[in-house]
């Protein structure tokens, strides 16, 4: 049985064990309170360290501070970590980065050895490609041969830098039978009397071409007799015949002096300083080449120079019409004499110009004793039969209704003239002659003449406000190469990627200028340094850090 006063202890025992309890239980709750509060504190201001990316003296001191709540002590260190990049691409040793970080911070620290771990970072650089260029002008212009010409190359007009007369001093003409016609223009004969045994020399008859009807036309034909006795009794000893062509052109293929058939299975072209057309006056301009054709009425010279004319070339003139000449006598005098009887008679006529049509007058009021009644007034190709003797006879008898006699049929008649009439203006004439006004070069340039320029460094990246290569390759006409050095306005200032120059290169020829041109694509880049811990870095465009 208890005592009463060990009831009184017992009591006093279970009141102060109930009173520990609750101070222990809120000392531990406090305890735990107050560690989360200062975690939190910590967590707070390693926060705003990572965020501002240093620790400045007000965080420090207000952590400090907050860390001093609740009169606790504590022993607070602080440990910085960081991973490292290494632009030069080479890993630091754990001596370099433990001096890094001896010279950034002076105070104590407490190492903790762990493995240090880098890694090769990516860099992808927008400008620099790598083709930064390693040579210069003169370096590439001292080492450049000169490559030789084509051996198979052949001169032409192009070949040549200052002015080639174009065209060609002469005509060439395709004489084919399918457009030419061929017929015999004039038929020669030796004659031989069989009354007296003489030989003599005839023209017995002349054709032409018309070419306003597109036919042949027979200006004359003769009735040959012997020139000893008169007798008509002959006989042909040997005949020639020279031929012509519809186109005006003719050829003497075995160089015996008369102009040769050529035959219908043969074509021929014809290279010959003149035009061989005589049936119109010619004006050709080939390039830089013209030529006038002056077309006179065909003239004959005595032995004293005097001009005559036969009743066949008046035929012939006639024929033609005056728009084929540029020169036309004036005055003709008509000789009509006897071969008998030695009597003789003259009547000049005065040709005149009426627009194309030319108009014979008589400048005799009489018309002497003979009794053919000459006109007034004819025309070109009345002028033309009136002087042959057998035309004018027949002419008379038509128009007049005069007969003649034998005896009269007996005169021969011969033609001068004097003065003349011209058609054209023409001062130079009758040969080829330059109507350019330039001289001829005829030294060839193709191997100054440049037909392609490349660039020798067609993609190139220069460092800012640094030359470009300007130098080209030049190939020449003639098929030979020089490396050349151009000229550019391309500005090296401004940073940028790709973009076009163009490389120009100016020459002369003769003293006349020429260019030729090719591009090339140019990255300027930022020139750049090192920096104390080895990094590279780029430069402001201007050059300054």
């Amino acid at each position: 049985m208890h005592k009463p006063w060990e009831y009184i202890i017992d009591i006093l025992i279970a009141i102060v064990i109930m009173f520990l309890s609750v101070a222990i239980y809120f000392g531990l709750r406090t305890e735990t309170v107050m560690k989360t509060m200062y975690e939190n504190i910590t967590d707070e201001f390693t926060i705003n360290t990572k965020r501002n990316g240093l620790i400045t003296l007000g965080d420090y001191e207000n952590y400090m501070e907050q860390m001093g709540l609740g009169n606790s002590l504590f022993d607070i260190t602080f440990e910085h970590t960081y991973k490292i990049h290494e632009p030069e691409y080479r890993f630091k040793t754990i001596e370099e980065i433990i001096e890094d970080q001896n010279r950034a911070y002076e105070g104590s620290n407490d190492y903790h050895y762990r493995e240090v771990v880098t890694e090769r970072p990516h860099v992808d650089d927008p400008i620099n490609d790598g083709n930064l260029n390693t040579e210069t002008n003169e370096s590439i212009l001292a080492k450049a041969e000169e490559g030789p010409p084509d051996p198979n190359h052949e001169h032409d007009n192009d070949c040549y830098g200052g002015h080639k007369h174009l065209g060609e001093p002469y005509f060439i003409h395709n004489h084919k039978h399918d457009v030419c016609l061929e017929y015999e223009r004039t038929r020669y004969a030796i004659l031989e009397c069989r009354d007296c045994g003489n030989t003599s020399y005839w023209d017995l008859a002349s054709w032409i071409w018309d070419e306003a009807s597109k036919s042949i036309i027979l200006i004359y034909s003769n009735n040959p007799h012997c020139s000893n006795c008169h007798s008509t009794n002959l006989r042909s000893v040997s005949q020639y015949s020279e031929y012509g062509y519809s186109c005006g052109y003719n050829i003497d293929i075995n160089n015996d002096g008369l102009d040769d058939a050529v035959g219908y299975d043969n074509t021929y072209q014809y290279k010959k300083s003149d035009p061989q057309d005589s049936t119109t006056v010619i004006t050709k301009e080939d390039g830089c080449y013209k030529y006038h054709q002056h077309i006179e009425f065909p003239t004959q010279y005595d032995y004293s120079g005097n001009p005559y004319y036969t009743a066949d070339s008046l035929f012939e003139a006639s024929n033609k019409g005056l728009k084929s000449y540029c020169k036309i006598p004036r005055s003709y005098s008509i000789n009509w004499q006897s071969r008998t009887s030695g009597s003789s008679f003259r009547i000049t006529y005065v040709a005149s110009l009426d627009s194309n049509n030319l108009t014979f007058s008589s400048a005799d009021s009489t018309y002497y004793s003979l009794r053919i009644p000459f006109p007034a007034t004819m025309t070109m190709w009345e002028f033309a039969r009136l002087t042959h003797a057998y035309e004018a006879e027949d002419f008379n008898e038509r128009h007049y209704g005069v007969t003649f006699s034998d005896f009269e049929r007996d005169y021969y008649l011969s033609i001068s003239c004097n003065g003349e009439l011209s058609r054209c203006n023409e001062t130079i004439h009758n040969r080829w002659y330059t109507t350019c006004g330039l001289e001829e070069d005829g030294t060839p340039d193709c191997n100054k003449i440049i037909v392609l320029l490349e660039p020798t460094n067609p993609i190139q990246t220069v460092y800012a406000n640094d030359p470009l290569i300007t130098t080209a390759k030049a190939t020449y006409k003639d098929g030979s190469t020089k490396i050349v050095l151009c000229a550019s306005d391309f500005s090296t200032s401004s940073i940028g990627k790709d973009r076009i120059a163009t490389l120009i290169y100016n020459y002369t020829i003769d003293g006349v200028p020429y260019s030729k041109n090719c591009e090339v694509t140019v990255t300027v880049i930022p020139r750049n340094a090192t920096c104390p811990n080895g990094h590279i870095y780029n430069l402001n465009s201007d050059g300054s850090d």
